[in-house]
């Protein structure tokens, strides 16, 4: 029997991955559970099953190909704890194991599934997967012993410590499926289904037509630079308008030339049809003009075409793309390119995940969708500690 992920265009007699590995840990006396990738919201999943098995004294063995830095495995290690004779939680040990065989054992057979799927969110709902679920009985159930437990011998048991493979050394295709996971995980968490978009369109209409004016004005000299700088950057960029606690950013920009700020600003306007870093270079002014300034001025004149690079929205997207931003990364390390191109990939997943709601998401409103999440994200006590890392890294960045 087939499994696919949940969706419309997929024939009516095929099934989705969740409902078959329920229906297969719902019976059995021993479990195995392989996976090349594991997460948080996977397990979070099946959790209700693997509790029913442990609490029937049954035997549950979890093997893993790869473990994250930035997944705790509450649920794990909860198990561990509790069941200490009845579960078993293993890695890879030299080779890495990409099998995803899920198996439920009786005295003389086997139910088992194996195919594409993970036990990830996104493996177990969003991508598009192939199994194959059968029944095998006496010497073929057998079989199926020996394979997992040759498995079992090249797996050790799980550490903390044992995270060692950081997700900068993953490839590309890893990467990616993790990051899908990881934001999947957050819209849920910031129930994006439930936002008003609508509002969010009229927010970014209104800042539009303001800067749009604005910048109309300084370019034929219909107001000074000192009023621009006075009565728009002071009044209306959140780079500034939210540094006030942390930064001298608006004393910096006072002491400067105000011909040279404003310069500064319309040369970068004037160079739109370059490359986005070079857009930014174009109106950068060591330690008054930033990318968190430009950027914004750039996503309120052309919202569909420039996100906003900031130490929140850099913050969401380091954790969303995996990086372990732990290291050495600031908002001016960013290459603003690299940046959209990310941006644009959780565009897509957020469509994805709205599905026949997706038309919500206009061009003119999708930076700035993304942009508050990331908000979201570094407001939340979720994150706290990170952020206080996050923030010691980017004390001063404009």
């Amino acid at each position: 029997m087939k499994f696919f992920k949940k969706n419309k265009n997929i024939p009516i007699e095929t099934r989705d991955f969740q409902k078959a590995i329920q229906e297969l840990l719902s019976s059995g006396r021993e479990f195995f559970l392989i996976t090349g990738y594991l997460t948080n919201n996977g397990l979070t999943i099946i959790k209700p099953y693997l509790d029913d098995i442990l609490n029937k004294g049954n035997s549950l063995t979890l093997i893993v190909g790869e473990v994250f830095p930035d997944q705790d495995y509450e649920i794990a290690k909860e198990y561990l704890n509790s069941y200490p004779s009845l579960f078993r939680f293993n890695i890879s040990k030299d080779s890495f194991i990409h099998a995803k065989i899920y198996a439920s054992f009786e005295q003389n057979s086997v139910k088992i599934i194996f195919g594409s799927s993970n036990i990830t969110h996104s493996g177990m709902n969003s991508n598009i997967e192939f199994n194959s679920s059968q029944l095998l009985v006496d010497k073929e159930a057998t079989k199926i012993k020996e394979i997992i437990n040759t498995i079992l011998e090249q797996s050790i048991p799980y550490e903390p410590s044992s995270k060692k493979i950081h997700i900068e050394k993953l490839t590309e295709d890893v990467k990616m499926a993790l990051t899908k996971d990881k934001v999947f995980a957050e819209f849920e968490r910031f129930e994006i289904e439930n936002w008003d978009y609508e509002d969010i369109e009229s927010e970014v209409e209104e800042y539009n037509s303001i800067i749009t004016k604005n910048i109309h004005d300084l370019q034929n000299q219909e107001c000074e630079p000192d009023e621009f700088i006075k009565d728009y950057l002071f009044q209306n960029i959140w780079a500034i308008t939210e540094s006030a606690g942390w930064s001298n950013l608006k004393d910096r920009i006072q002491q400067e030339d105000p011909r040279r700020v404003t310069k500064s600003i319309l040369n970068m306007i004037a160079s739109t049809s370059s490359s986005p870093d070079e857009v930014l270079k174009s109106g950068r002014l060591t330690n008054v003009l930033g990318e968190s300034i430009l950027s914004e001025i750039l996503h309120r004149a052309y919202p569909d075409r420039y996100p906003i690079l900031n130490r929140k929205s850099a913050f969401g997207f380091l954790n969303l793309d995996g990086r372990d931003f732990r290291a050495n990364s600031t908002t001016s390390q960013t290459p603003y390119e690299t940046f959209i191109k990310v941006m644009n990939r959780m565009v897509e997943y957020w469509k994805e995940y709205l599905g026949e709601d997706s038309d919500q998401i206009s061009d003119k409103i999708k930076y700035r969708c993304v942009d508050h999440l990331c908000q979201e994200m570094y407001e939340s006590s979720h994150y706290k500690d990170i952020r206080d890392m996050w923030n010691s890294q980017n004390k001063g960045e404009s």
